[in-house]
């Protein structure tokens, strides 16, 4: 089998036209590197170099060699120098899932400095609610998240405490009655049941609602998605799947806050199984959910009209869509063959 230094060598040499020059740039000797292109051509079965007393030039069959291996190592060199450099954060793209109280109380005041330290390294921040955001990180759709807690994180992942917060709600004189009843109901669930709502995400929301279910119901708090996945065991359907088509009415900058769309994506992202998407219309921000695993996004809008005329055509544009979208799937499948 013929090793990746012989090419390595017969780049130096094919490069430099001479045994002796290859072998100062690699810190080599020139009889060895003599030896290893000897052993190369007899693998090859074929005469790479023609050595005259004026030095060396490649013959028709070392050409042809030295344009495949030309550019094979000096893309090894380009992908060996990003590592280098992603690694030292010289250059490359962090992306970081964060709540909305870690982004604003912990992130932002850091970030300029960063940039500022590291200016070629790109930042890429989602907002997630913490279950999206650790979600996000175990698909491996970020590469680190700042989260509120609490948290629920197992092995691998790893908890660093960053900093500590108390959330007080600030109303005028009309909302005191209010005020006062739910820090009564907070203080009698944390008195009779140890659970503090302060420290729960959503606890108090609708009145205190998802406190009732918890304490009452045993209930537990999950992003509506999550629950309707997990309810149609939709990681056992993605089995033996090739694509997912799934879509939404309008996708825009909130799709990706615990919708439908952001949450096959990340499932289907996690499986390796690419996801894509037909929608009614893009608005600002839609692109977005390329960072949750949909892969690109069709709309039904095949030309300019009137919202009221997309909505009464709706089932014959989504129709339409569809084959657009089969159909470029299909020439997408002859290109791979070809």
């Amino acid at each position: 089998m013929i090793t990746y230094d012989y090419y390595r060598i017969f780049y130096f040499v094919a490069r430099y036209k001479s045994f002796t020059k290859a072998a100062k740039m690699l810190g080599n000797n020139q009889p060895n590197i003599t030896r290893c292109m000897n052993i190369l051509e007899q693998e090859l079965k074929c005469t790479l170099f023609l050595r005259s007393n004026r030095g060396i030039s490649l013959t028709p069959e070392g050409k042809k060699l030295y344009e495949h291996v030309a550019i094979a190592y000096e893309q090894l060199q380009i992908g060996e120098e990003e590592i280098r450099q992603n690694g030292e954060l010289e250059n490359g793209l962090v992306s970081i899932g964060a709540s909305e109280n870690a982004l604003r109380l912990v992130l932002l005041s850091r970030l300029e400095s960063f940039h500022e330290q590291y200016p070629h390294v790109r930042l890429r921040i989602s907002n997630h609610s913490t279950p999206q955001a650790i979600q996000a990180l175990k698909s491996d759709i970020v590469d680190f998240a700042a989260v509120t807690t609490p948290l629920d994180i197992k092995g691998p992942l790893e908890k660093i405490p960053l900093a500590s917060y108390r959330e007080i709600l600030i109303g005028g004189k009309k909302y005191k009655k209010l005020e006062v009843g739910m820090c009564n109901y907070r203080d009698i669930i944390k008195q009779q049941f140890n659970l503090d709502m302060d420290t729960i995400p959503g606890a108090g929301a609708a009145g205190g609602l998802g406190t009732a279910l918890m304490v009452f119901l045993n209930g537990t708090l999950k992003s509506g998605i999550e629950t309707v996945l997990d309810l149609v065991d939709f990681d056992e359907h993605l089995k033996d799947v090739d694509i997912v088509v799934t879509g939404e009415g309008a996708t825009d900058w909130q799709s990706v806050f615990g919708k439908v769309m952001q949450g096959v994506g990340v499932h289907c992202k996690a499986h390796h199984i690419p996801a894509v998407a037909i929608v009614g219309s893009m608005g600002k921000g839609a692109e977005d959910i390329y960072a949750y695993g949909i892969e690109s996004i069709i709309t039904t809008v095949n030309g300019i009209m009137p919202l009221s005329d997309a909505l009464e055509h709706a089932e014959d544009l989504y129709l339409g869509a569809a084959r657009r979208l089969f159909k470029l799937l299909k020439a997408g499948m002859q290109i791979s063959k070809a």
